[in-house]
């Protein structure tokens, strides 16, 4: 809380001023917008700076005269170097010079579908690893094949950055053939189980790896013809299915490299990992795929189920022969602070801003006018990355610092 000095009254009420502050884009270095419009109009602004920086004259006297204005500074940022590596098969990490330490994302290759259980997400490990001048191996592993009603889909390969593995995810598991059904593959997320119509156990799903994902749905029995539980995801379980209603696949988890663009986006963050949708007898009730790049689970109808490649989401069940969705492939992110510390070529290479702070406002006032009451003039708490500090102006006016 602000101090109150008593030379310019004697008032001891408080009032909040409230600068609207308006990020005018992404973190990744955009604008932020100060509207001060809210001062009273006892207020004039005499001088300035943002981060030391004095402002310019259209951000003091004129704009910020006694009702306040608008003005715009710059993000305090961080540049970084994004590497991605989605290509299935060997590739290399190679720092031609330098050394530091790199933060890093490994995805592996989800789970195929079939008939009817949906294939679990791959897992993923993030972490940081110091590096200096040579090559790292990578290697990207491939989504796991969609399958037929009988047998179960394929797991989803590993993926490897260095000494770093992430797991493939299970396989979904098949409906009730002659007998039999299949209960999801385990992985790092599991497969969801398959379903039945008869009086045969439903399946199953496979289990997921603590710290990677989660477990598949379960199957269900319903005449005709049953549906197959939701493949895990790496955020969350896949969905038991009901009657005749496919299992959804469980959801992913928000890409933790900062400015990276790989996943799918939803309300401006990129998701990986989606458990895929289970199938269904039906023309409709299929199971949907898990935020992340989770394929759908489809009907007896045609379709596509395929998980998004890159994503290692789980691929989509589907209850007939033919159509069931393969996994998604993995991927590898490297990201580091750009400062010319570590030098490499390697892959897909970004380069982003990433927002670090605010700026601090400094700003010295007085008032035309002496009030009854004298105010606090802090940075409300609505927005706490935003500090306003008032400093006593030459002419002896009110001094109040937040």
């Amino acid at each position: 809380n602000a101090d109150l000095d008593q030379r310019a009254g004697d008032g001891t009420s408080y009032l909040q001023i409230d600068p609207t502050i308006t990020n005018t884009g992404s973190s990744s270095g955009s604008d932020w917008v100060f509207d001060l419009s809210t001062l009273p109009t006892d207020i004039v602004i005499d001088s300035g700076n943002i981060d030391g920086v004095a402002l310019s004259s259209s951000q003091s006297a004129g704009v910020l005269a006694s009702a306040g204005g608008t003005f715009t500074t710059a993000q305090v940022g961080e540049t970084k170097k994004i590497h991605t590596f989605t290509s299935v098969g060997s590739d290399s990490f190679v720092v031609s010079s330098g050394s530091g330490t790199v933060q890093y994302l490994v995805i592996a290759g989800g789970g195929g579908g079939t008939g009817d259980g949906a294939g679990g997400a791959g897992g993923y490990k993030t972490g940081t690893q110091s590096v200096s001048a040579t090559t790292y191996s990578i290697t990207v592993g491939d989504g796991g094949t969609g399958a037929s009603y009988s047998s179960a889909g394929g797991d989803g390969d590993n993926t490897v950055f260095g000494s770093v593995t992430a797991n493939g995810g299970g396989g979904g598991g098949k409906m009730h053939v002659a007998g039999t059904t299949q209960d999801g593959n385990d992985g790092a997320s599991g497969g969801g189980g398959g379903g039945e119509w008869s009086n045969a156990s439903v399946g199953d799903g496979g289990s997921g790896i603590s710290g990677q994902g989660y477990d598949g749905g379960i199957g269900a029995r319903a005449s005709p013809a049953g549906a197959g539980g939701g493949g895990g995801g790496m955020g969350g379980l896949g969905q038991d299915a009901s009657g005749l209603a496919g299992g959804d696949g469980g959801i992913g988890i928000v890409n933790p490299i900062a400015g990276s663009t790989l996943g799918e986006l939803s309300s401006g963050s990129y998701y990986i990992g989606g458990g895929g949708g289970g199938g269904t007898w039906q023309t409709s009730g299929q199971g949907a795929g898990g935020l992340g790049g989770g394929g759908n689970g489809l009907p007896r109808t045609g379709g596509s189920s395929g998980a998004t490649d890159g994503t290692g989401g789980g691929g989509g069940g589907k209850w007939d022969s033919g159509g069931s969705g393969d996994g998604g492939s993995g991927a590898v992110v490297i990201t580091y602070t750009d400062d010319g510390s570590i030098t490499s070529t390697s892959g897909t290479v970004t380069t982003v801003t990433i927002a670090t702070a605010s700026p601090v406002i400094s700003i010295t006032y007085h008032l035309q006018t002496v009030p009854s009451t004298i105010s606090d003039l802090s940075a409300s708490s609505n927005h706490p990355n935003v500090e306003l500090t008032f400093s006593t102006p030459s002419n002896g006016g009110n001094a109040i610092t937040s």
